[in-house]
Order: structure tokens, then C-alpha cells, then sequence
């Protein structure tokens, strides 16, 4: 296949664009990021609402689009410019690859549930029940209603499509998100390299849906593979994680207790302090999956990321 990857040269996208060349198919990458040029080897464009290159995908030059690019910064308090990025030149690339027959695969995010009930799994209809807020930053609303736009003028679309809501996505090579890398890899890196990690005071009991990276790759290039059902799907674990529970495995991969520096939480309004998604519509639309998760298979993910960023 002819697949099309934008944000290749990101985090989540460079994995995917290689899990896809690993398969065999042949991966057109496109991102704005010049100074990152070259992380998967393939030609890089530049935006990925470029003119040009949404002709390319009306012309049905691509088999499939994997829609990676975003601004993921999620403290940014610029709605305009978060719209016009994460809604509007994703619903170009909708568009697109609707009418040039291509599959549409983008990256929505958990973060469109908001507070969520303590021990709960929120599933897909959630959003802004009594289970979960809705979003509690430009941010999630950027994907909420890039999601709710996809619904209202693709439900009755005869070509695929699929909104993945990612967890908290860690793995090797986030290294340049800076303070916008998971906060799992930022924690390993402290504790690999004797340094405090910095947790703000509010948050030790606070817990997440954690996911590795080549998870999210193989169940990407399953979609794009054999696509499900059109619509909105989880992207998670579907398990919670305390960064108590992360600090114990740290201490275990390292040998010793790492330091823990507990500061003022700033965003505590915008917070999440529960996250874990219900994966049963996942788990209906891809049986049989071999890339289900529990609990020791994230801890594991998170023993190898330590083991590689120790070695750095």
C-alpha cells in the first residue's frame, strides 16, 4: 500500500512510519519540522495541509492517510490557533482522502474526557456524562470536536475511517518533546539518571491509562491493514497506573528509591487525575488481537524504555 503518514518526524509518527515500512508498504512521510528531517528516511514535505498535497490525495495517489501532525502542547491557551491545527486541516485531510478513496486514520486523544470518575473505564459515548467532564483544555476541545465533526459528515461514508484516542502513548525516542514527552519517560530518564523526579504534590495517588508506542504502531498498521467499522475507538491499555505504582517500578528497575521532588500543581484545574479507557469496542472490532494489555505487559514496556535511556 501507498500510505501517506503525517508527523512523520514525531514521536508516535516516526514508529508508525517505520512499523509500516517494516510490513512492506511503501510510506510517503509528511511533516512541518525541518530540523527533524530524516528521523524515518523517506522524503519529508512540509504541512500537512500543504495544497498540493491534499490534490495528491483527491487524485487517489494514497491507499491510506495516517493524520499523526498536531499541536500537542496541551497548556496552550491559544484556541485559534489549536482550532485551525488539530480541527480544520484534519478536516482537510478528511475530506481529501474521502473523495480520493484513501482510508483516514487520525489521533484524537483521551484528553476529551476530562475528569473522570475515579475507578471508572470510560467508553467512547462518555464524554461530558456523569462518568466523565468533556474537555478541560483548548486542547481536548480541538479533538472533541474534530471528533464530533468526523461523526456528523462521515457516519454514512462509504470509505473508512477511524478516530483513535490515545492514552498516555511512552516509549523510546521522545527525547525532543521536551516537557511535552510522557510524563513516564520523563520520570524513567530522572530515575536512570540519579536525578530527582519532580511530581507535583497532588498527584502521588493521581493515576493513568499508560500505552507503549509499538502498541499504538501495530494496532495503527492493523487499522490500516484491515480497517473496522468507521467511527471513534480507544487507544489505551484499559488499565490504570498511579505514579506511586511507577515510582515502585522505578525503584525495582534502578535498584535503589528514587528521589521524588513534590512541587505546587499550576494546572490543577485542567487536570487528570483518573485516566482509563473501556476497550471493548477495540476488543470487538479486531478479534483476534494480539496486542491486548495488561498490566505486567506495560510494566515491561516500562523496564525496556528505563533500560534504554540508562544506556544513553
Amino acid at each position: 500500500m501507498r500510505i501517506l503518514v503525517t508527523g512523520s518526524a514525531g514521536f508516535i509518527g516516526n514508529h508508525v512510519a517505520r512499523e509500516l515500512g517494516r510490513r512492506g508498504h511503501r510510506v510517503i512521510a509528511a511533516d512541518d519540522h525541518p530540523t527533524r528531517r530524516g528521523r524515518y528516511g523517506d522524503p519529508v514535505r512540509k504541512d500537512c495541509a500543504d495544497p498540493e498535497l491534499l490534490h495528491e490525495i483527491r487524485s487517489a495517489q494514497f491507499d491510506a492517510v495516517v493524520h499523526l501532525a498536531a499541536i500537542v502542547d496541551t497548556t496552550s491557551t491559544n484556541r485559534e490557533e489549536m482550532l485551525m491545527v488539530n480541527t480544520e486541516k484534519s478536516l482537510a485531510l478528511a475530506h481529501s482522502s474521502d473523495k480520493g478513496g484513501a482510508t483516514f486514520v487520525y489521533a484524537s486523544s483521551a484528553s476529551v474526557y476530562g475528569n473522570i470518575e475515579p475507578g471508572s473505564c470510560v467508553r467512547e459515548d462518555d464524554v461530558g456524562t456523569g462518568v466523565s467532564s468533556g474537555p478541560l483544555n483548548v486542547y481536548a476541545e480541538s479533538k472533541l470536536l474534530l471528533d464530533t465533526e468526523m461523526i456528523e459528515r462521515y457516519s454514512k461514508s462509504d470509505r473508512p475511517w477511524t478516530g483513535l484516542r490515545f492514552t498516555n502513548v511512552f516509549g523510546p525516542g521522545e527525547d525532543h518533546k521536551g516537557r511535552m514527552a510522557s510524563y513516564l519517560q520523563q520520570m524513567s530518564s530522572a530515575a536512570a539518571h540519579g536525578r530527582p523526579i519532580v511530581l507535583f504534590d497532588d498527584t502521588l495517588e493521581a493515576a493513568r491509562d499508560w500505552i507503549p508506542v509499538a502498541t499504538v504502531a501495530a494496532r495503527i498498521a492493523r487499522v490500516v491493514e484491515s480497517p473496522p467499522r468507521s467511527g471513534i475507538y480507544n487507544m489505551g491499555s484499559g488499565h490504570s497506573m498511579s505514579f506511586e505504582t511507577l515510582i515502585d517500578w522505578l525503584a525495582e528497575f534502578s535498584g535503589r528509591r528514587p528521589i521524588v521532588e513534590l512541587v505546587p500543581n499550576s494546572y490543577a484545574s485542567a487536570y487528570q487525575y483518573w485516566t482509563a479507557v473501556d476497550m471493548s469496542r477495540w476488543n470487538d472490532a479486531s478479534r483476534p488481537d494480539s496486542t491486548r494489555l495488561g498490566v505486567m505487559d506495560v510494566r515491561e514496556a516500562a523496564r525496556q524504555l528505563f533500560s534504554t535511556l540508562r544506556s544513553s
